[in-house]
């Protein structure tokens, strides 16, 4: 199921041209969904073969608009949870033909492949809406998405709770 339902479009600066410029920035959406972060799809090691590690419902590809250049991902969680070991993920590029071999570990801003995000949680300064706390977005949370127009995040190390409970607590990407 794709973020968007309807591209939106700006009109460039200029009025001698008749191009658009699209626009595209999605509201943060669940990529996995609550409670899923507890369970490593690879036991902690580096995942190569997405399709064939990965085949939890609870990891599926997501579609992305076409002007998406990129995404954002934070961890979103219950702000009574205090975290013994933070979720670590990979994010994988998708052509979309049914093929493993069609997959490409994304890079980050900083320069560093997918599978070293850790989602740090970091209780007392997250920002929160009242209910939930919400991870610090760096240039490690921004992913190229170098023309891939799905994506699939994997758990490489599974979140655990030293206080708390990872009922609620989820993976959220935006699209920019």
């Amino acid at each position: 199921m794709p973020l968007y339902s309807v591209p939106l479009t700006l009109k460039p600066m200029s009025p001698a041209s008749d191009v658009q410029v699209p626009l595209c920035r999605t509201k943060w959406t669940i990529a996995i969904p609550a409670g899923a972060i507890a369970t490593a799809d690879n036991a902690g090691t580096r995942i190569l073969a997405p399709r064939s590690i990965v085949t939890s419902a609870a990891r599926p590809l997501i579609g992305l608009p076409e002007s998406a250049t990129a995404i954002l991902v934070r961890l979103a969680y219950d702000d009574g949870v205090t975290m013994d070991v933070d979720p670590v993920i990979q994010v994988f590029g998708f052509d979309g033909i049914n093929d493993a071999a069609k997959f490409a570990m994304l890079f980050n801003s900083a320069g560093t492949p997918a599978d070293e995000l850790t989602l740090t949680a970091a209780e007392t300064t997250d920002a929160t809406d009242g209910t939930d706390l919400f991870t610090a977005i760096a240039a490690a949370n921004r992913f190229a998405l170098l023309g891939h127009p799905y994506i699939l995040i994997a758990i490489k190390t599974a979140a655990t709770a030293f206080d708390g409970s990872l009922a609620t607590a989820r993976v959220e990407i935006k699209a920019i």
